[in-house]
Formats: C-alpha cells, sequence, structure tokens
C-alpha cells in the first residue's frame, strides 16, 4: 500500500506522503501481526510444540511473548480516535473511521487511503485524503517509538 501511494503521488507531481520511518513502522507491524498470527501453538503444550524440548520451546514462547508486547504497544499508540467522524448527515452513506481501522486496512489489508475511504463512503479527494493522511502519518510516527 505505501508503495502504490508514492506511485500515485509521483504520478499527480506530489511528494511522498509518508517518512521513510514511517513505513518502517506500518510494515513492521504487518510482519510482526502476520508472524504473530500464525504462531502454530495454539491449544498445545509448550514443551511438545518444538519437539526439543523445554528450552527451546520456552524461548520460542518468550519470542511469542515479546511480539505480542511490542503488537500491543503500538496498537496503544495507534490510540482510539476517530481518523473522519460524521458530523452532519449527508445523502452519501459515511460512516466514522477510526485511527486503529484506518492502520490496519492500510498495513495489514494492503489498502491504499483512497480505497479505504471508498470503501467507507468518503470523498476522495482534497481535505478528507489529507485528513486521513494526517491520522496514518501521526499513528505510524507513534508506532514507529514503540518498536
Amino acid at each position: 500500500a505505501f508503495d502504490a501511494m508514492a506511485q500515485q503521488a509521483a504520478r499527480s507531481g506530489g511528494q511522498r506522503p509518508f517518512t521513510p520511518r514511517q513505513i518502517a513502522a506500518g510494515r513492521t507491524y504487518a510482519a510482526l501481526v502476520e508472524r504473530h498470527a500464525s504462531v502454530g501453538i495454539k491449544g498445545r503444550s509448550i514443551e511438545t510444540g518444538s519437539g526439543r524440548g523445554g528450552s527451546a520451546a520456552g524461548g520460542i514462547m518468550d519470542l511469542i511473548l515479546d511480539e505480542g508486547r511490542v503488537i500491543a504497544a503500538m496498537q496503544d499508540a495507534i490510540g482510539d480516535g476517530w481518523a473522519l467522524a460524521v458530523l452532519r448527515a449527508s445523502k452519501r452513506k459515511r460512516r466514522p473511521l477510526t485511527v486503529r481501522e484506518l492502520v490496519d486496512r492500510v498495513c495489514l489489508q494492503g489498502e491504499t487511503i483512497s480505497a479505504v475511504l471508498e470503501g467507507c463512503g468518503w470523498s476522495v479527494y482534497g481535505e478528507t485524503v489529507a485528513c486521513a493522511r494526517e491520522a496514518l502519518a501521526g499513528a505510524l510516527d507513534r508506532m514507529a517509538s514503540r518498536v
């Protein structure tokens, strides 16, 4: 998603929408969440999970727990605020967009800001895109400080 958004900005003659630090934070978050979600030890004994005994399994479990703590810290940094809130009735079927949903849809699902806005019924130009980009950039900055 970050590459696609950079290409969109380049085509329109604009600057890259996110700094390398912000992009790294988003990609780190995605990698951690993906790896953490794919851990195959749910419902199994830690000792039998690795086939190598307790000490190796303990090391693996420590890694899993550490990753979980980093993910939780990054999600805390995202916060529970609004990226876009519906302030008045409109003919468009807009729905509010939290910063967490915006981050997850961009970083984890690979959607561009434009695709997220369209999916939530928001217009994809001007102030709306700028607000969403600012909310995402701010969250990525906060997340980068937690890695």
